[in-house]
């Protein structure tokens, strides 16, 4: 038994004198048989139960039951014969155990303790031990295990306590896992009380769905399942049936779950194929578009980029009905649609802007450069950077960024660079701009070349007299 807190009392001395007096003297629950149908093996190491019955031979070589159980360090190892057997008993600690089985001295099968004589005071937290080596030595089970053995396996039968790194020939069971609010042990099932009794496994979001002609589908997706005692056990879904998307049609899908309590959920859902093979699908409508004002808005033009499939094969473009509305100046709505060979109509719709204003550019100024940063910037590779620091553009329809302006320089003398900015809208209404960045004063000369009325505040030179 796992330590607690509950203070010692004359209860626990009065439990360890019964414990003293029910080996010694205690009266079997169940009378010994003469033949043991059973023998029973415990891998301490693994925390694992093996039941045997009888071969041809009468040997116990035949495994027909394993259990999933909670040793302790103190678990003795060697071969025993059970001596007593207890619907309830009191255990060290002052808890209490339901179909107990004695072992030798004080090691015993029984199940998970509770916190009194009562079966709806399970320790849940010692529940999810179960696989684990957590006891004080006895052998801990789930409350079905213990009374199978109480049941089923009379006094004198042969227990074989080991150590191996192999569970044993079926393998270790799991046991559920239960949320600690309860108090019940989910497999005490011949307890009418017991708010287990009643309940399973659940599947949640299996739905009946429509899928289109040809699509991939995936039947488990969204589809989720939750043991009887609510914990997600999704993974452990089973689907039977399949859908054929090349074959429309309507087909039933059944998804089932059992969990380890062997409580099983279904649920049969229709996935239906449709027939859309000839539904004409329209491509490269988009929900705004805009054209420059000196275009005239007409179906050619709509159609641009435009097109259209039926099964998987273009139709022609004189096939795409397209009908052009004003919604007010300069905004028109386009309508496109397509009829399928089974009268089956897409429609699609458009917003078209006549955007009449060219884009605008801001920060565009001379600018002023050593020749020895030059050689820096080119070397870099970094020059365009420079030249869009503080450019920006502005446009009435189309959202412009720093991504839609295209820096370009050239020399246009030993010290002056040329440097030109474009920017276009969605219209495809384009704004250029240009500046110099001048080298090392090449400013001051170029104003030193220019005419006296040239320079700035300069006057034409007088004839002399």
């Amino acid at each position: 038994m796992t330590k607690t807190k509950r203070p010692v009392t004359k209860a626990i001395l009065i439990a360890a004198f019964l414990l003293t007096l029910g080996f010694l003297f205690g009266r079997p629950a169940v009378s010994e048989a003469a033949e043991k149908p059973y023998m029973i093996k415990v891998n301490k190491q693994k925390n694992c139960v093996t039941v045997y019955e009888k071969d041809e031979k009468g040997k116990y070589t035949v495994p027909v039951k394993a259990m999933i159980c909670s040793g302790g360090s103190d678990t003795p190892v060697g071969t025993f014969n059970t001596l007593n057997k207890y619907r309830w008993q009191l255990m060290v600690e002052d808890v209490w155990s339901q179909y107990a089985t004695r072992i030798t001295g004080s090691i015993l099968f029984h199940s998970v303790w509770y916190y009194y004589r009562d079966p709806s005071t399970l320790s849940a937290r010692q529940y999810n031990n179960l696989g684990k080596t957590v006891s004080h030595g006895c052998i801990r089970l789930t409350c079905e295990d213990a009374k199978w053995i109480y049941d089923n396996c009379p006094l004198g039968t042969k227990v074989i306590i080991y150590n191996s790194s192999i569970d044993g020939p079926l393998g270790r069971p799991e046991a559920i896992k239960l949320p600690l609010s309860t108090g019940w042990d989910p497999t005490d099932t011949t307890n009418k009380s017991n708010p287990w009794n009643d309940k399973k496994p659940t599947i949640s979001g299996a739905k009946n769905t429509t899928v289109k002609y040809g699509a991939k589908v995936d039947l488990k997706k969204g589809v989720t399942a939750k043991s009887t005692t609510g914990f997600g056990i999704t993974s452990d879904i089973k689907v039977k049936g399949k859908v054929d998307t090349k074959s429309p049609g309507k087909y039933k899908i059944t998804y089932s779950v059992t969990d380890l309590l062997g409580r099983t959920a279904k649920k049969t859902v229709t996935w239906t194929v449709e027939d859309n093979r000839y539904i004409p699908v329209i491509s490269g409508v988009g929900a705004k578009a805009y054209i420059d004002g000196d275009t005239e808005l007409t179906k050619d033009v709509a159609l641009e980029g435009v097109t259209a499939t039926i099964d998987g094969k273009k139709v022609a473009a004189s096939k795409i009905k397209v009908t052009i509305k004003e919604k007010k100046e300069d905004i028109y709505t386009v309508t496109y649609s397509v009829t399928g060979p089974k009268g089956q109509v897409t429609k699609k719709t458009s917003t078209f802007y006549i955007d009449r204003e060219a884009p605008e550019l801001f920060g565009v100024m001379d600018l002023y450069m050593g020749s020895k940063e030059l050689k820096q910037y080119l070397k870099d590779g970094n020059l365009e950077e420079f030249m869009m620091e503080g450019i920006t553009a502005e446009d009435n329809l189309s959202k412009m960024s720093p991504a839609r302006i295209f820096p370009e320089w050239s020399y246009e003398a030993d010290d002056i660079i040329l440097c030109t900015y474009t920017v276009s809208d969605d219209a495809g209404n384009t704004t250029e701009a240009t500046c110099r960045i001048y080298l090392d004063g090449a400013e001051e000369r170029a104003d030193a070349d220019k005419s006296p009325e040239e320079q700035p505040g300069g006057k034409e030179k007088q004839p002399e007299s």
